[in-house]
């Protein structure tokens, strides 16, 4: 009985350290999806490559960032990018903005999205 309280203390002490360490490596392998979208976004604030500034992504409306020509289709979405919206989006784009112009076919793995947005939750 002592010996499962020592483990029940541990576990305790420990289980807050585990999930750091763990959001530390999945966003770690979110930065390394994020290479897949570097030819055309970036995540710093300033001038836009082919697509807009991935900077502060999480939470801002859709179709909206500051000196980026959008496609008609995505200028008049009308929600903000959440976690789940992101999903949606980058398992597969045009269901979600029919008529964008983001090449990218989409993203089918689920953890592979989730560490994606991870990263960019960091990126404020």
């Amino acid at each position: 009985m002592k010996s499962i309280a020592c483990l029940a203390a541990l576990l305790a002490i420990t289980a807050p350290h585990f999930a750091m360490a763990q959001d530390a490596a999945t966003i770690a392998r979110g930065r390394a999806q994020f290479a897949r979208c570097q030819a055309c976004h970036t995540t710093t604030a300033g001038p836009a490559r082919i697509g807009p500034s991935l900077k502060g992504i999480v939470g801002r409306p859709a179709g909206r960032q500051p000196n980026f020509r959008y496609t008609p289709n995505m200028a008049g979405a009308r929600f903000n990018w959440t976690a789940e919206r992101l999903d949606a989006f980058l398992a597969k784009p045009r269901t979600v903005v029919p008529g964008t112009s983001m090449v990218f076919a989409g993203m089918p793995d689920v953890a592979a999205r989730a560490a994606l947005i991870a990263y960019l939750s960091t990126q404020r």
